[in-house]
């Protein structure tokens, strides 16, 4: 998604939700007495249902990146990324790929949190898992 025509700001992002039945073993009656100081029933949880709908959040993200053309051939960039807990709200602001820098015809050069070329290498081994 582009702001404006002309803007050199985008803004890209995952969303990655499972909507799950779990189940547990041993899970007393939702409600069961015996779960608190006084003795009165409980109010059911995780711990003591036997089964319940859940949804869950997998690496969702939102991020911002641009570029600002500072002239013969230089340009200022930036990105901004951060996880998002869809079901539990929050998420760790910049905690993924963010930096600021510069690019030329010489290269690119950054300062920022970023992912190691052994993250981008293993996640074709990660068949069922979903990278940070």
């Amino acid at each position: 998604m582009r702001f404006a025509q002309g803007s050199n700001v985008v803004i890209y992002g995952t969303f990655n939700a499972d909507f799950e039945n779990v189940e547990r073993d041993g899970a007393t009656a939702a409600g069961s007495a015996g779960n608190n100081l006084v003795g009165a029933p409980t109010a059911a949880n995780a711990l003591n249902q036997g089964s319940r709908n859940r949804v869950s959040s997998n690496s969702s993200n939102i991020g911002f990146r641009g570029t600002e053309d500072l002239g013969g051939g230089l340009k200022a960039i930036f990105q901004l990324e951060s996880s998002t807990n869809i079901d539990a709200g929050g998420g760790n602001f910049g905690g993924r790929n963010s930096n600021v820098g510069l690019t030329g015809p010489w290269g690119t050069v950054f300062y920022g949190l970023w992912d190691t070329p052994y993250k981008f290498i293993s996640l074709r081994q990660m068949a069922f898992t979903a990278p940070a």
